[in-house]
């Protein structure tokens, strides 16, 4: 059997047009990738504002009912220190 040069043409346009097709086809799935990326980076900083908010909201309870109560230091302190590891480390 002998491989005429118009097979070799054939074979190399048949590569060629599978190289072109997974460019075309590969892009859309590069930016849903990247897109993944940027969700799972602004989820991340979701939960930061989340835990920063909550922390928040305890240290004003805790305000709120030592003046009330003019009681409840330890809860007041134990505020502190979530507020002081959270701000300070």
């Amino acid at each position: 059997m002998t491989i005429t040069s118009d097979q070799i043409i054939a074979v190399a346009g048949l590569i060629g047009a599978l190289a072109v097709i997974w460019g075309v086809l590969s892009k859309p799935f590069k930016a849903i990738q990247e897109l993944q990326k940027s969700m799972d980076k602004l989820t991340e900083s979701m939960e930061d504002v989340k835990e920063t908010v909550d922390m928040q909201g305890d240290m004003i309870y805790q305000l709120l009912n030592h003046a009330a109560t003019n009681n409840n230091t330890g809860g007041m302190q134990a505020a502190l220190d979530k507020y002081n590891e959270f701000y300070r480390h």
